[in-house]
């Protein structure tokens, strides 16, 4: 009866998740720099994914957070220094 209610919804993968950043960087024509951290965000009870670019670095960062179910960009952002 309560079977519907208990599946496990589909999520997005760390490398879609990555794909469609990337995407979304480039057609803003911000730089995509390696490493590239990608991580569940707590603050939306892992939904969602925070992707940024030059990770652990000081500048020149992109940071988007994608919704983990559709795909869907929440924020983008570009941190040149």
């Amino acid at each position: 009866m309560f079977k519907q209610y208990l599946k496990p919804e589909k999520m997005l993968t760390k490398e879609e998740a990555i794909e469609i950043a990337k995407k979304a960087a480039l057609e803003q024509n911000w730089p995509w720099i390696e490493p590239v951290n990608a991580r569940r965000s707590w603050l939306s009870l892992f939904r969602n994914w925070d992707i940024q670019t030059n990770a652990n670095k000081l500048g020149t960062n992109v940071h988007i957070t994608i919704e983990g179910k559709t795909g869907r960009i929440i924020n983008k952002g570009f941190c040149p220094r």
